[in-house]
């Protein structure tokens, strides 16, 4: 659990046009890097064709481990973030007709995520990062109309 969870969400509107963006940051949350403990250690090399190492972190250039470092906390890692959650950006045309109004929109989710985490994503259940999938980055256009 983070010491600090902080959000942002604002708004700016000029004449039609409106820009929106949510970020949301994590203060002082740790993360347990399985997929990299699971992937450190010399007993998970392979040997292809008895010529050509393959499956071997470059982790273990850095620790020198021989087995998986099941119970260390030298997986253990500051999963403090900043994340632009969202960013969106409308124009109002006002009436087209006398009957009718269109707008048009334009949206991201998941734009970026500042971290020193180095796993894929620090935000994941539980606090240990085993292979978890990070949210895909998401894009929206839409047009909208009023009657």
């Amino acid at each position: 659990m983070p010491d600090y969870i902080m959000g942002l969400t604002t708004s700016v509107r000029y004449k039609q046009l409106t820009l929106g963006m949510s970020f949301r940051a994590n203060i002082g949350n740790y993360v347990y890097n399985s997929t990299a403990m699971n992937t450190g250690a010399w007993e998970l090399e392979t040997w292809a064709d008895g010529l050509q190492l393959n499956n071997l972190n470059r982790s273990y250039m850095k620790t020198g481990f021989k087995n998986r470092q099941y119970l260390s906390d030298y997986y253990v890692e500051n999963g403090s973030f900043l994340k632009l959650d969202n960013v969106n950006l409308s124009y109002n045309f006002g009436k087209i007709t006398k009957w009718c109004s269109l707008s048009l929109s334009a949206m991201v989710q998941n734009v970026f995520c500042i971290t020193n985490y180095s796993g894929a994503d620090p935000e994941v259940p539980n606090g240990v990062d085993s292979s978890f999938y990070p949210r895909p980055r998401t894009y929206t256009l839409s047009l909208g109309l009023t009657f």
